[in-house]
């Protein structure tokens, strides 16, 4: 079992993660230095996978934001 306090800490920290991967694969996406060592179809699937990343993390936040605000304004005090 854990507290609300607990929990909502958890989130927020998994929050933060996202948050901090976004930036991340998107600048991977955009340095030209990064792909240069790989063939135009490699390149493409790399691409094609960091877009996916950041879609997925876009998505994660989202649901960690919900979650947060969900038992923020709960009643439970433990899960």
């Amino acid at each position: 079992m854990a507290t609300k306090q607990e929990i909502l800490e958890l989130l927020i920290n998994m929050l933060r993660n996202e948050e901090e991967a976004i930036p991340i694969y998107a600048r991977h996406l955009n340095n030209a230095l990064f792909l240069s060592e790989f063939n135009a179809a490699d390149q493409q699937d790399i691409k094609s996978k960091l877009q996916l990343l950041i879609v997925q993390s876009q998505q994660h936040q989202r649901k960690f934001e919900d979650m947060i605000r969900s038992i923020e304004g709960g009643q439970c005090d433990v899960y």
